[in-house]
């Protein structure tokens, strides 16, 4: 490719305008830049006084956190020891009840037992009329062989013995 005078020319006008532009634009900034020292100086202290302002919070959280943790623990202690207490309580309500429920106990089995050795009593009795009724029977029984005769077939089946 081939360029011409009048190109290189243009070229070279161009990039003579594009330096200048560039190094007013630099000089512009300059000029911005000190003109805006004081409140570049102001932004950076204003930074300064945020990161030690946040600091100071991030600081507060953590003691909060930690007051926090510490009124936790508190009220999980106070909340242990009332739960404790009511255990306690209650288990002491247990065993009073259960212990009326055994002196109300104690005092059926006696009856129970008062019961039971009047039937025992009961049943001997029994048994000795039963006994007295028994012998008596055989008494009759007796008396009733011995006055009255036996028949032939009652002899003779006494015989085969």
């Amino acid at each position: 490719m081939r360029i011409t005078k009048r190109q290189l020319k243009r070229i070279i006008r161009e990039e003579g305008r594009k330096l200048r532009l560039r190094e007013d634009s630099i000089a512009d900034e300059l000029e911005h830049l000190r003109a805006n020292i004081k409140d570049d100086e102001e932004h950076v202290d204003n930074l300064e006084k945020d990161i030690e302002d946040d600091r100071d919070e991030m600081k507060r959280a953590e003691d909060d956190r930690k007051d926090e943790s510490v009124r936790r623990r508190r009220l999980r202690r106070r909340l242990s020891s009332v739960i404790r207490e009511e255990r306690r309580w209650l288990s002491e309500d247990h065993i009073s009840t259960e212990l009326d429920n055994l002196r109300k106990n104690i005092e059926d089995d006696k009856d129970h037992i008062d019961n039971l050795e009047k039937d025992i009593e009961d049943e001997r009795e029994e048994e000795h009329r039963a006994e007295h009724h028994e012998s008596f029977k055989r008494r009759l029984r007796r008396i009733v062989r011995e006055n009255t005769r036996p028949t032939r077939k009652v002899r003779s089946a006494r015989r085969r013995r």
